[in-house]
């Protein structure tokens, strides 16, 4: 019995599609998830936040989702003294919940809000809502946070991209 010879292209393809596989598999199970925005997972973060005593920092911050914006954040002895989006000054009504207390207390707002989505968000019943957070091991500031509505699109994410300690 004869083997049939197989063509340089064949073994080129089976090659590129084994590569092509290798690296989507890779990207799918390389990609950790956020953990779960527990009332725990918040509680700690506050504590350390709390026990770092940081009251004068600066941040970017990027938010995506029903919403796109960029923020940088200055903030002296605990108040925010600049909050700029797209080098322009941001309304003065935002300032409040772009610093590191204000980050918590819409963590706060969002795991109430979560228990109750067909009142909150307008959805079905059976709608569920996933929040994930990540904090600094450190210091305890949200480095991350998604808030995911199935059944509407209201999603949002945003990310700290950088944080200066002055």
């Amino acid at each position: 019995m004869k083997v049939p010879v197989r063509s340089p292209k064949f073994w080129m393809l089976l090659v590129v599609c084994f590569a092509l596989g290798s690296l989507a598999a890779w990207v799918l199970t390389s990609k950790k998830a956020a953990p779960m925005l527990t009332e725990q997972t918040l509680s700690e973060a506050v504590k350390k936040w709390d026990q770092s005593g940081i009251k004068n920092y600066g941040m970017k911050i990027s938010i995506s989702g029903s919403q796109n914006q960029e923020y940088e954040v200055r903030v002296k002895e605990g108040e925010v003294t600049s909050l700029i989006s797209g080098g322009e000054p941001a309304a003065e009504r935002l300032e409040k919940y772009w610093d590191v207390k204000g980050m918590f207390r819409f963590l706060e707002e969002e795991l109430v809000n979560a228990e109750q989505p067909a009142i909150v968000y307008g959805v079905s019943g059976d709608s569920k809502v996933y929040l994930d957070a990540q904090f600094d091991p450190e210091l305890g500031y949200p480095v991350y946070f998604l808030r995911q509505v199935t059944g509407k699109d209201i999603d949002i994410e945003w990310r700290i991209s950088q944080f200066i300690r002055y």
